[in-house]
């Protein structure tokens, strides 16, 4: 009984910070959009995908990672074990996000450096 408790609450405080997250995400989306002529185009559109795949990365791996052992989504996986394609692709998401997370910050990085060097030759 404890360790069931003590997971909900592990989930719900993984819950409240993840939505905080994409709440705060939707805010930077917001700004972002308003000030797109002042910033550069391509900062706004890398930033934006890079915001746009934590956000995923967030959700797959709630659903497989946290919800598993979550007695209220069991119907959830017992779907899934007739599914193996929605399985795998879950698990292959996993992974695939880390990677796209690291090409997106590899990507504004080498945007800002650009820009900097940009003003810097003028």
């Amino acid at each position: 009984q404890r360790g069931l408790a003590s997971m909900w609450a592990r989930n719900a405080i993984q819950l409240a910070y993840g939505i905080l997250g994409i709440l705060c995400y939707s805010a930077v989306f917001y700004s972002m959009f308003g000030v797109r002529r002042i910033r550069s185009q391509s900062f706004v559109v890398i930033y934006s995908l890079m915001a746009a795949s934590k956000i995923a990365t967030w959700h797959n791996a709630w659903i497989i990672l946290k919800l598993n052992n979550e007695p209220l989504f069991s119907f959830y996986f017992e779907w899934l074990k007739g599914r193996p394609l929605i399985t795998y692709i879950h698990g292959f998401l996993v992974s695939h996000f880390y990677y796209v997370q690291n090409i997106d910050l590899l990507l504004l990085t080498l945007d800002r450096f650009a820009a900097i060097l940009s003003v810097l030759k003028d």
